[in-house]
């Protein structure tokens, strides 16, 4: 696993100190150790600038974003590996807690994350608009 702090997107001008506010990790395990294809990213927020603190009381918060594992490397692992690389880069960081959202048409997204210890805080819901005309 690899984090990417010198990613052009971690270091935005507004960024105090120019300390990065963003953290990209992703894989380099494949199913054959020959292989060095990427299988897995994961994108987030670090504390101190992540929009998510403004949502929640416990502070110094990190977002976690988006998470993608390629479906043959899906339940090996690798999605814990990122997520644990980015809880310490966030940890590092000052965080505290760290927030995600994920989409409820992934079945396997809910119980993953519980898997890692992360429970419900914030629900949303929404009603599509019938059009006008």
């Amino acid at each position: 696993m690899e984090h990417s702090p010198n990613h052009p997107n971690n270091t935005p001008d507004n960024a105090p100190n120019n300390a990065p506010n963003s953290v990209e990790t992703h894989s380099d395990l494949s199913g054959s150790a020959l292989d060095k294809v990427p299988v897995g990213f994961l994108q987030g927020q670090v504390p101190h600038g992540a929009w998510i603190e403004k949502q929640v009381t416990l502070a110094p918060a990190a977002y976690l974003s988006r998470l993608f594992i390629e479906p043959t490397a899906r339940r090996k692992s690798v999605g814990r590996g990122l997520v644990t690389v980015a809880h310490d880069v966030v940890r590092a960081h000052g965080a505290k807690v760290t927030m995600l959202h994920h989409s409820l048409h992934n079945p396997f997204a809910a119980p993953f994350w519980a898997e890692l210890g992360y429970r419900p805080v914030l629900t949303t819901w929404s009603k599509r608009l019938p059009e006008t005309g």
